[in-house]
């Protein structure tokens, strides 16, 4: 996440006065809650956690390539290392354990890997 981002959501919760709350942080929500109530930590009411990581290194390193080239360094050669990722039958190993739902189902329509990625800024 971005520094920026955290700046903008700070800003946000002080204009609207949103300064006490509970809070439920999930997957890549978590580094953003955990910021914002780490510098204001009076604002937390209650709080949740699921399936989060609270700092960099509860990343695993299986996840560094997909990090690296979505996140960090990307571009369209990037994007294409990692395509195999949106394919349905990752997204069902990952996802499922049936192999049944209508995520997967939706995932074998022609061109819909490319359209879960969003497109490059220059593109």
């Amino acid at each position: 996440m971005r520094r920026g981002t955290l700046s903008v959501i700070e800003k946000f919760l002080n204009k609207v006065g949103f300064t006490r709350f509970g809070l439920y942080v999930q997957d890549y929500s978590g580094p953003v809650g955990f910021r914002i109530v780490g510098r204001h930590p009076e604002w937390l009411e209650w709080l949740i956690i699921q399936n989060t990581n609270a700092y960099e290194i509860g990343f695993t390193t299986a996840r560094d390539e997909l990090r690296s080239n979505y996140w960090k360094t990307r571009s369209a050669e990037s994007e294409n290392a990692i395509s195999a990722f949106l394919e349905p039958e990752t997204v069902k190993a990952v996802f499922t354990t049936t192999g049944s739902g209508s995520g997967i189902l939706r995932r074998k329509r022609p061109g819909a890997a490319s359209r879960s990625i969003p497109p490059l800024a220059s593109a």
